[in-house]
């Protein structure tokens, strides 16, 4: 289900009409890509008390050590270290020559995957080297709207 980058959207409209389904179309697992940064704790909680696993990607969310405790259905994240990837970008001296202008999509303001990576860009891109930012919502429709 697409949440059209609308986190509200996201939790109210699709996640918890998939939860509340009847038994005879249940759902045995929602894979998801929280849009806001809380990861969706409330969705996640109802998921896992109808016995529907719970697995957030890109998102280290506080809530699934409980969720593991409390309830039998599977709960768990899919990550990436962001700031090392962010690092890597960083390392573009290899692929321009000094004093050149390297343009980077950032991604959306909000997304906290989008500043740790470019937190580590800045720790690691050569001073010679001129980033210029651009900031999406890592949608074609944002991408365009620049």
């Amino acid at each position: 289900m697409d949440a059209a980058n609308d986190s509200i959207r996201q939790c109210e409209k699709q996640l918890v009409r998939a939860i509340q389904t009847p038994a005879t179309s249940h759902h045995d697992a929602l894979i998801v890509d929280p849009v806001g940064r809380s990861g969706m704790p409330q969705v996640a909680r109802s998921a896992a008390q109808a016995g529907i696993g719970w697995a957030a990607l890109n998102r280290e969310v506080e809530y699934i050590a409980d969720l593991r405790s409390e309830f039998q259905a599977p709960a768990f994240t899919v990550t990436s270290d962001d700031v090392e990837l962010g690092r890597i970008r960083g390392q573009m001296a290899a692929l321009v020559p000094d004093g050149s202008s390297v343009l980077y999509l950032q991604g959306p303001m909000n997304s906290f995957v989008a500043q740790l990576r470019t937190m580590g860009l800045r720790e690691t891109r050569p001073q010679i080297i001129d980033v210029r930012i651009i900031r999406g919502d890592w949608t074609r429709e944002g991408l365009f709207a620049q």
